[in-house]
């Protein structure tokens, strides 16, 4: 099966602060991260394992401290199994502990890519070129008649290179070409989104008409009076209701779930 370039990021405990970083830099298109692929509950072992099975790049941060951690132990094993069956392209470490040495870390990876940088940004942008590099030596040969669509939107997601500026993505056409479920490709595919959530937007909605529409899509019944609730809102400043919008949509992206707005006319005038 032909795998979108992203890249698993294996790591310590103690290494957080960095892995974290990174990952924010790069956004859930680029990376398999712990903290935007496992879910509570989740098997952890069936979770790395999927993950590693997911993935096309095997990131390393390397220090004293993670390489002794069991779950990295696995990690670095199922990656060795990987790239013997072809399942990986690359695999590269980042030692990010000055103490450590390229004889310190495991006999098959010293043969592989190694560079000691512990800058967050550095390694980022690192990491966005490699998989750049793989982007466009590989194009997915399923979903056919989008293949391009997807990798277009895909060098754009991997484009947003600053974590505080991720805008919005916007899939336009004719109705009865696809459009949804082009998004609900990339959304399960390659941002680890269980599921999408459309919320349709109506002609005439303004600011308050969406927060509503969004607050009933991501709990549905959860607002006894619309009535009341719409006069509530439109005595709201737009800042304020933006904001509001904005804290649920991260709700539903932070459980597992991508919300796209369906225009129907109202876009245009918010």
């Amino acid at each position: 099966m032909t795998k979108f370039p992203r890249a698993f990021l294996s790591h310590g405990h103690v290494d957080k602060h960095i892995v974290r970083e990174v990952a924010r830099n790069l956004g859930r298109a680029a990376v398999i991260y712990d903290e935007f692929e496992f879910s509570v509950g989740d098997e952890f072992r069936d979770a790395i394992i999927k993950g590693i099975d997911r993935s096309d790049v095997f990131i390393l941060f390397a220090s004293r401290a993670s390489l002794q951690r069991d779950w990295v132990k696995l990690e670095i094993e199922l990656a060795s199994e990987a790239l013997i069956k072809n399942a990986l392209s690359k695999v590269t470490t980042y030692i990010v502990d000055q103490e450590l040495t390229h004889d310190d870390l495991p006999e098959w990876m010293r043969a592989t890519l190694i560079r000691k940088e512990a800058s967050p940004g550095l390694i980022a942008t690192d990491i966005r070129r490699i998989i750049s590099q793989r982007l466009g030596e590989r194009i997915p040969r399923y979903f056919v008649g989008r293949r391009a669509e997807i990798e277009q939107s895909l060098e754009t997601i991997s484009g947003f290179t600053d974590p505080n500026f991720r805008p919005p993505l916007i899939v336009y056409g004719l109705k009865g070409i696809g459009r949804r479920s082009l998004v609900q490709a990339i959304a399960r595919d390659n941002l680890s989104f269980a599921s999408i959530l459309p919320i349709n937007l109506h002609a005439g909605d303004l600011l308050p008409e969406t927060s509503i529409r969004v607050a009933e899509a991501i709990s549905p019944g959860g607002i006894s009076d619309l009535v009341a609730f719409l006069k509530q809102q439109e005595q709201k400043a737009k800042e304020n209701l933006v904001d509001e919008i904005t804290s649920l949509l991260r709700q539903a992206c932070q459980a597992g779930t991508l919300p796209i707005f369906v225009d129907e006319g109202a876009l245009g005038k918010l």
